[in-house]
């Protein structure tokens, strides 16, 4: 039986980063952060929800994403009201997750400098 390992690193294609400069945020050294947010429940002011992200940062930042979402399927709808394949990109159901830029390196990947 042959094992085959694969990393985040691996996977998007991109090289290990280096310990030295690696960014020390939440992105761990990618620049783009997973963060989820449920929109099935309603929301209350100051409520954490379990799974939710927690760290107030990525929550605005998750906020600013989804509002881009939003505007890009009303958008994408605008551009042929009557075409199925947009109608139906319109409605697909959103699973909570958007991908953030890392507030620590502004998606470079990169740390403060550690001699």
């Amino acid at each position: 039986m042959k094992i085959e390992i694969t990393d985040r690193y691996d996977a998007l294609g991109i090289a290990r980063p280096n310990p030295k400069t690696v960014c020390k945020g939440h992105c761990d050294g990618i620049g783009w952060v997973p963060v989820y947010r449920n929109t099935d429940v309603p929301r209350i002011k100051n409520h954490i929800y379990l799974k939710d992200e927690t760290n107030y940062r990525l929550q605005i930042l998750w906020d600013i994403a989804h509002k881009h979402y939003r505007l890009k399927r009303i958008v994408t709808l605008l551009h042929n009201p009557f075409s199925w394949y947009y109608w139906r990109n319109v409605f697909e159901r959103f699973d909570g997750w958007h991908f953030v830029m890392c507030p620590d390196c502004k998606g470079t990947g990169k740390g403060v400098q550690n001699d």
